[in-house]
C-alpha cells in the first residue's frame, strides 16, 4: 500500500497528466455520485461536518475522499478541516493507497477549472490565466 503526504501527492500529479486523466473521467470513464454530508456535534460544543465523496471505475478502482470540518478549530489553533483519500482495487477491495487530500483537492480544483476554461476559450487563444482565492 502506498501512503503519500501532500508534498508527494503534488509531485506525483504533474499538471498535463492530471488534466488529461480528469478529462477522461468527466467524458464518461467513471462515476461520481453527489457527496454525502453528515452533521456532527462536538462534546466540547461546536458543530462540524463529515463529508464522503466517492468515485469509481467499474471493475478497476474505487476512491473516496473523507473530510471533517470543524469551524471552531481555528480558535483553538487547529486547521478547520482534515481530509484523506483512500484508493481501492474495485474487484478485490484491497486498499492501494492512502493520500493526504489537501494538495489533491487544490490540484483537482485547478485542473477542472483549466478544463472548463479551455472549452470556453475562443479559437486561437494561446494563454490562460486561472485566478482564485486561497491556496487554489
Amino acid at each position: 500500500m502506498i501512503q503519500l503526504d501532500d508534498g508527494e501527492v503534488a509531485q506525483r500529479l504533474p499538471w498535463k497528466a492530471l488534466i488529461a486523466a480528469i478529462e477522461r473521467m468527466l467524458l464518461g470513464g467513471g462515476f461520481a455520485p453527489r457527496r454525502q454530508s453528515y452533521h456532527l456535534k462536538g462534546q466540547r460544543g461546536g458543530e462540524g461536518h463529515f463529508l464522503t465523496m466517492p468515485a469509481w471505475q467499474d471493475d478497476s478502482v474505487i476512491g473516496v475522499k473523507l473530510v471533517t470540518a470543524w469551524p471552531d478549530n481555528i480558535a483553538r489553533g487547529l486547521p478547520n478541516h482534515g481530509a484523506s483519500y483512500i484508493l481501492m482495487d474495485a474487484r478485490s477491495g484491497e486498499v492501494r493507497a492512502v493520500l493526504a487530500a489537501e494538495a489533491l483537492t487544490h490540484r483537482r480544483t485547478a485542473a477542472v477549472s483549466v478544463l472548463a476554461a479551455t472549452r470556453l476559450l475562443p479559437a486561437g487563444a494561446e494563454r490562460l490565466l486561472v485566478a482564485g482565492t486561497g491556496p487554489v
